[in-house]
């Protein structure tokens, strides 16, 4: 998936720092996360999502036809949309029939998002499969139930509004801990 999406189609422009494997201001008090962060999380939630897949492909009378129809219909929530590029990889790691929602509380950044997946990726937003929504999510988020939702920002304590919309079996990848210090990164089923 990483391989798939180059980093400097999300980073405000090219310097010595793009492919660094460090984080990096996107402007708004936000940053990209760093390559690693951004492997980890794809990592952990692939080798989740690849066992489902798994056992819907054996599931199918047609196993040996690795085709659309046999992917499931998957649902991803991106709190935080940030940069997009995390939004793109959950769309690409969920497969070819999943939405995923990018969500923010400030435009501007829902703009960049879209614009920076526009570069390289474009279908993506234009057969719906990302999706992108303005709000709070401490305090709103889409009405729906959600297989994979993956917290972009740290937060201080879980929030129950996000639990509230996990569906059973689903996985949440946040970030925990008090400001100005260390996180722990929890995947919470």
């Amino acid at each position: 998936i990483m391989k798939s999406i180059d980093r400097a189609d999300f980073v405000p422009s090219i310097s010595i720092h793009t492919y660094s494997d460090n984080p990096l201001m996107i402007g708004w008090n936000t940053t990209i996360s760093a390559p690693y962060m951004h492997m980890l999380t794809i990592s952990y939630l692939s080798k989740i999502l690849d066992n489902e897949k798994l056992s819907t492909i054996s599931s199918s009378k047609h196993s040996n036809e690795l085709s659309k129809s046999i992917f499931p219909s998957l649902k991803g929530l991106d709190i935080g949309c940030g940069s997009g590029y995390m939004t793109l990889a959950l769309s690409k790691l969920l497969g070819p029939n999943s939405i995923v929602y990018g969500i923010d509380h400030i435009q501007e950044i829902i703009n960049y998002s879209k614009s920076n997946i526009s570069k390289n990726h474009k279908e993506y937003i234009e057969n719906n499969r990302i999706q992108f929504l303005l709000m709070d999510a401490q305090t709103c988020i889409p009405d729906e139930k959600f297989d994979i939702i993956h917290v972009g920002a740290a937060v201080e304590h879980f929030p129950q509004i996000f639990f509230d919309k996990m569906k059973d079996g689903g996985y949440m990848w946040i970030p925990v801990g008090p400001k100005n210090a260390f996180k722990n990164i929890f995947l919470c089923n």
